[in-house]
């Protein structure tokens, strides 16, 4: 608790206030949670190899995500929280606690007995979903799912009071709290690994998930728990009300997980690891920078739509959204040139065979486009949330499922297990631009002209740097021993730094501005 301590001191609070300090430590702590769950990733996968155990360990995670999309809990989240804020404005903390204590305690029984009944019927439920799995291999999957299970009831208050220290301007500390989540992974492993397994990563995520809501329900001002259920209430049946719509049509969107591990079943021995590795890698950049963009620009965006400024709803979302694209699209490309070499130089060891981190690679590669939409995606939803036309996302996430298995079905029967990755990217990719497209209709006041002369701009910029990059890479590989990924990074990324910034200076100046800048 020290750490949350430090966090909360006076030198954390006088730069409350500022964007480009809360981006900055935001990104940096976003990092170490993800270097720590990088480095929990290498460790299982060099101890266990890319096979069986690391299968039922990913496996083991299908119905905890099943039950989490059922619920819709990061839908009702997101619907949360512009009442929650208006709320508390309005009426103060004592009305705005006893909201989110409803949420919280009706989502929470529900899903305690969605996981109960799922504890008890394990088995049966992993054999319809993934059948592919062998007699033994489900019962593995069926051990290690009855340790994890209880990470849903913790994920509920977590996401709600995740909003609540948004609102109160400890965003900092809400990101301490996930270093601290998978620092316990990491040391249950480390610590347990060889006399429990694959079991002791199970237990060391169970274990942070726990510790992370206590952490952030101490640290949090405007929540105290009491055991109401006021569903009646006119601000808590508008959050439901919001939530249904988005959970129905996201549910159906989001079973494209479910749908991906029961194709997953049927390939050989390591797929489920290879796919769950190279997801959970490419989330690691995609976290530590969206992550910190979206809550930021989400918290501004409420904070202008609570005053009924549209104009800066709307600069706000812009800004932020081409700034997003600026990184992530040239860091998308390069992913796809360097996939096999960074999974030879982060996992081909120990028990990692050159056929395993290959098979890897191209997971990783074929993740691309939902690396790059992924989070965008997230962030270009917001102002359906905040603006209350949820109809739109919903009609998108209902087409896109259906849309995953024709793709799926297709890819899997000409490329094999790669075609897994691939349906999803080619997903994303779609329904992104599609979102993307809408998302003008809902904030007249986006200048459209100087938003797609950006991205355009970020695209063309983004395609010369890398390709300049692969060209004198390809030179030095004959002429010297410099390894691909150090030349391809030393040229790409310092030369995409000066065309973006050359382009679009006052752009970067805003999201970014001067260090302690209010």
């Amino acid at each position: 608790m020290d750490l949350i301590k430090a966090a909360n001191s006076e030198p954390f609070r006088r730069f409350r206030g500022s964007s480009s300090l809360q981006l900055i430590v935001i990104a940096a702590l976003n990092l170490v949670a993800a270097a720590i769950a990088f480095l929990t990733s290498i460790l299982a996968a060099g101890w266990f190899g890319i096979g069986s155990d690391l299968d039922s360990y990913y496996a083991a995670l299908t119905i905890p995500t099943l039950l989490i999309i059922l619920l819709g809990v990061d839908y009702f989240g997101t619907n949360f929280f512009p009442v929650y804020s208006r709320l508390r404005k309005e009426r103060g903390i004592a009305a705005a606690n006893e909201l989110i204590n409803s949420l919280i305690n009706s989502i929470t029984l529900v899903i305690g007995v969605l996981a109960g009944a799922s504890f008890v019927f394990a088995g049966f439920l992993h054999r319809v979903l993934l059948p592919g799995l062998s007699p033994s291999i489900n019962d593995s999957v069926t051990t290690l799912f009855r340790i994890i299970v209880p990470i849903v009831i913790f994920q509920v208050p977590t996401v709600f009071i995740g909003y609540v220290l948004q609102y109160e301007n400890k965003i900092i500390q809400s990101q301490i709290s996930a270093v601290i989540n998978a620092s316990i992974a990491l040391f249950a492993l480390l610590f347990f690994w060889q006399k429990l397994g694959i079991q002791s990563l199970a237990l060391g995520i169970l274990a942070g998930n726990a510790v992370s809501m206590v952490s952030l329900a101490l640290i949090s001002e405007g929540y105290s728990f009491k055991p109401v259920m006021n569903l009646r209430d006119s601000n808590c049946h508008k959050v439901i009300t919001s939530s249904l719509i988005m959970t129905g049509s996201g549910m159906i969107a989001r079973l494209t997980t479910l749908v991906e591990r029961y194709f997953a079943s049927f390939f050989p021995a390591g797929s489920f690891a290879s796919l769950g590795f190279a997801y959970k890698l490419i989330s690691v950049p995609a976290s530590m920078i969206i992550t910190p963009l979206n809550t930021v620009m989400y918290a501004k965006m409420t904070q202008a739509d609570s005053g009924n400024d549209n104009k800066a709803c709307a600069h706000i979302w812009q800004k932020y959204i081409i700034f997003a694209f600026m990184v992530m699209i040239p860091l998308a490309m390069l992913i796809v040139y360097l996939s096999k070499d960074i999974m030879q130089l982060v996992l081909q060891r120990n028990k990692v065979t050159p056929g395993m981190s290959a098979q890897v690679a191209l997971a990783f590669a074929g993740y691309s486009g939902v690396f790059l939409f992924g989070g965008i995606g997230t962030m270009l939803t917001r102002v359906y949330y905040l603006k209350n036309k949820i109809i739109i996302p919903a009609v998108y996430s209902v087409a896109g499922f259906f849309m995953y298995i024709a793709l799926a079905t297709l890819f899997t029967r000409l490329w094999g297990f790669i075609g897994l990755p691939l349906a999803m990217s080619v997903l994303f990719v779609i329904c992104g631009l599609l979102i993307l497209h809408m998302s003008k209709s809902i904030l007249a006041e986006i200048n459209t002209g100087i938003f797609y002369r950006n991205i355009g701009i970020i695209t063309v910029f983004s395609i010369a740097s890398i390709t300049a990059a692969a060209l004198f890479t390809e030179y030095l590989s004959l002429h010297s021993g410099i390894p691909k990924i150090c030349s391809v990074l030393l040229v790409s990324l310092p030369l995409y730094a000066i065309l973006m910034f050359t382009a679009n200076k006052s752009l970067i100046l805003e999201v970014m501005p001067r260090f302690g800048a209010k």
